[in-house]
């Protein structure tokens, strides 16, 4: 039997004021602008619990 645990994204430590600090936009001319959310929506934040059981 097998238990298991998995947690994406469980904690966020900043200051910035936006929904996601990671979410940015750019191109090659202007290059990348982070940090600037744009509508965009933050990241999920994911759990997931399962269980292998063999008979």
């Amino acid at each position: 039997m097998r238990i298991y645990a998995q947690v994406q994204n469980a904690f966020t430590f900043t200051k910035y004021d936006g929904m996601d600090p990671e979410i940015g936009y750019g191109t090659e001319d202007n290059g990348w602008v982070s940090g600037i959310d744009l509508g965009y929506y933050p990241r999920p934040r994911t759990f997931l619990v399962g269980a292998n059981i063999k008979f």
